[in-house]
């Protein structure tokens, strides 16, 4: 049964009588249904006796953006939603309702990497243009979702990105690739800070403005003690080396200052405190991840245990590619059924270490 959350949801004077004294529900109503185990036909129920689907709770929040920002649904109830929403309130559901930050459902469902949710909020008009108090746009919002967590949905940067542009330029807006923050950020500066290479792959092939480009700082992870920290920071690390990479495909020149922040990141992270010896004997010696880095394929002729045996940075260049090593990392390492977190964590060392070591080289040979 539902519970009121006075914090998130307002206040129950949200809820009004109609001439027979019975109760006309209301946006708190619906945020209830919806926040208690996602509840989504009691919410349609709700909609279908009159609740007005873009009343605002105290945070700014309206049934449609609490949705948009906390639920996992398809594209059936996406569409009973906003008919239903629409129907039976007499008034349309207004797509691009801002909260008290100025953020719209569709900039919400980016942030979340809720691509379905933004697809259907695009091909419903919604403008992917709109900036909120901090001046982002929906293209920001892409490119600050590296997927985090625990408990993080891992989805494909390149699709949803690449979705933003085709849905905006199937609705005849055409995203503004360049624009500025207030923080005077674009998106592929935030794509390059969050270590989203394939981000900025679809924004420098849409226009992104790479001539005007301030290579920024990185975005850390706030360090814990929580086993998946072990998973973000190897592919984070990897997508950072493939950022510089790409960039500099594209005519970027890094500078040492560049390569300085990236540095920083291993150095933040802990890296290169142990010997490669030590690590690679810690790995080889432990029988239950030998077993099963020998069943792990790193791409198609390549396994993780024959990997971690090469030597040479020339050895590790010619077998496996940034991009190899970085759609490998994106899986979760959770799949991986390493017996223990010590593994894991040696693994990830190891392995960003092993093919940072070109990358540190090139830069040791800098006259500073």
């Amino acid at each position: 049964m539902c519970h009121l959350d006075k914090e998130n949801l307002g206040s129950v004077n949200s809820i009004t009588l109609n001439y027979q004294g019975k109760a006309i529900v209301s946006i708190i109503i619906i945020l209830l249904a919806l926040t208690e185990g996602a509840n989504q036909l009691a919410a349609l129920l709700l909609l279908r006796h009159g609740a007005n689907p873009n009343l605002a709770n105290g945070k700014g929040l309206t049934s449609l953006l609490h949705l948009v920002c906390s639920c996992l649904v398809d594209e059936d109830f996406l569409e009973l939603f906003y008919d239903m929403g629409s129907a039976y309130s007499n008034r349309p559901l207004e797509i691009d309702i801002t909260d008290d930050l100025g953020r719209t459902p569709l900039q919400l469902a980016l942030a979340h990497g809720l691509m379905i949710t933004a697809e259907f909020l695009l091909r419903r008009g919604a403008d992917p243009n709109i900036a909120n108090a901090s001046g982002e746009t929906a293209l920001h919002a892409v490119c600050k979702f590296p997927s985090r967590g625990p408990s993080a949905w891992y989805y494909n940067e390149y699709d949803l990105t690449l979705m933003l542009f085709e849905c905006s330029r199937d609705r005849y807006k055409p995203l503004r690739v360049n624009a500025r923050n207030s923080k005077g950020k674009t998106p592929l500066e935030l794509a390059v800070a969050n270590h989203m290479p394939d981000a900025l792959e679809v924004l420098l092939d849409h226009g992104a403005d790479i001539a005007g480009f301030v290579y920024p700082a990185a975005n850390y992870v706030v360090d814990d003690e929580l086993e998946w920290i072990i998973d973000v920071k190897w592919r984070e690390l990897l997508g950072a080396l493939l950022c510089a990479k790409r960039l500099a495909k594209r005519g970027y020149e890094l500078i040492w200052s560049d390569a300085l922040k990236i540095m920083k990141m291993f150095a933040r992270y802990g890296f290169f405190e142990k010997s490669d010896v030590d690590l690679q004997r810690s790995l080889l010696d432990n029988e239950g991840f030998a077993s099963r880095a020998k069943s792990l394929l790193v791409k198609e002729d390549l396994r993780l245990h024959d990997l971690i045996q090469l030597q040479r940075p020339e050895e590790v260049d010619e077998r496996v590619t940034y991009q190899d090593m970085f759609d490998f990392v994106k899986q979760d390492i959770s799949r991986f059924e390493f017996d223990k977190v010590g593994a894991q964590e040696a693994c990830a060392v190891y392995i960003c270490e092993m093919m940072s070591k070109r990358f540190f080289q090139s830069w040791a040979l800098y006259p500073f």
